[in-house]
């Protein structure tokens, strides 16, 4: 928690307007996601009303994040959204991804996710399947598809995802869509050859490997 001495700090801040409720919550919020649990119910004290009653609900969600999900899969809640979902649900998939997998299509169905959002927590289960190699991690990326952020992690796992599942054709596609700087590396170069050997376009292939073995890079 944060220290007593502190507090005239923060009455300070939020007195000069320097910390209104928005920031506040989004603190809030960074502490839940470092698990830093003392000091998120701490920042609760300076919450309006309003999202105080907000806050208390992520904090359960925090605290037993399965047991809440399971009953917002069988009936809506109008006291959550689709972003304290996904805060939960990435909070119970890495301890049981199957579970979490059970109630995901309540979830989608019940609440008013963007594509994006959508997007976001299929690829994130996919992940949680790939980092122990289950066949369903591809099933969750291909669900998935392009829609949203996807960042420099998922790009790479996906295609992981593909190759522990032999899944050529999606091999490719993923590759081809890596960003500049992840697609220059030698390794995802090795992939990319690979991937275009498997698909009959071998002399494509051949330039990548011509490529590798010249020294401009190699598979690592």
């Amino acid at each position: 928690s944060r220290p007593k001495e502190c507090d005239p700090v923060f009455k300070w801040l939020k007195d000069s307007g320097r910390m209104n409720s928005k920031l506040i919550f989004g603190r809030f919020q960074k502490a839940l996601e470092v698990r830093n649990l003392s000091l998120a119910k701490y920042l609760t004290r300076s919450l309006s009303t309003k999202n105080k009653k907000r806050a208390n609900r992520w904090i359960q969600l925090y605290r037993n994040p399965f047991d809440e999900l399971t009953k917002l899969s069988k009936k809506g809640d109008s006291s959550v959204d689709a972003e304290m979902i996904t805060f939960a649900f990435e909070r119970a998939a890495p301890r049981d991804p199957e579970r979490a997998e059970a109630l995901l299509p309540g979830l989608l169905r019940l609440y008013a996710f963007s594509k994006g959002q959508r997007a976001h927590i299929q690829r994130f289960l996919g992940y949680r399947f790939a980092l122990n190699r289950n066949p369903q991690s591809i099933v969750w990326f291909m669900k998935a598809g392009d829609a949203g952020e996807i960042d420099d992690k998922m790009h790479e796992w996906r295609i992981r995802s593909a190759l522990n599942n032999r899944a050529w054709k999606a091999v490719l596609n993923w590759v081809q869509k890596l960003p500049e700087a992840l697609a220059e590396q030698p390794r995802w170069q090795y992939w990319h050859a690979r991937a275009l050997a498997k698909a009959g376009k071998k002399a494509e292939a051949e330039v990548i490997y011509k490529k590798l073995a010249d020294g401009h890079g190699y598979y690592e």
